[in-house]
């Protein structure tokens, strides 16, 4: 009777084998490397961009009577056309949409809240809050 394992091949071939596997292990991760400061940046830019989109722009505060006040966040600096979020920091080459965004939002108001709260999560998650 022969051994446990009858797989058909020799001592020194299965010895190559395992060799072989191990040599091809160590190769592979002598080659992986990986820029962690790279990493973070990318990560950064890729939350500053979710940031400016996930962002409201307006800013609602409660008022007397269940009103509420809707206040622009977008400012145009002196002297440009351009129009930047106070928050977000999102730049804009346009005109200031404040109207239809103020309109949206007073029809949608808890579409407001779901934003802002994503907004706020997403700050806390990138480390800016």
């Amino acid at each position: 009777m022969h051994g446990v394992l009858d797989t058909g091949l020799s001592f020194w071939q299965i010895i190559g084998f395992i060799f072989a596997f191990t040599e091809s292990i160590i190769a592979d991760k002598f080659t992986f490397s990986f820029d962690f400061n790279k990493y973070l940046e990318r990560r950064d830019k890729n939350n500053t961009q979710k940031l400016k989109n996930i962002c409201t722009h307006v800013e609602m505060t409660p008022a007397d009577n269940k009103q509420f006040q809707i206040k622009s966040l977008f400012e145009s600096p002196p002297g440009t056309h351009q129009w930047q979020c106070q928050r977000c920091g999102l730049i804009k080459n346009h005109d200031n949409d404040y109207e239809e965004r103020v309109q949206y939002y007073v029809s949608n108001p808890e579409r407001y809240l779901e934003q802002n709260k994503k907004f706020q999560k997403l700050l806390k998650k990138s480390g800016l809050a």
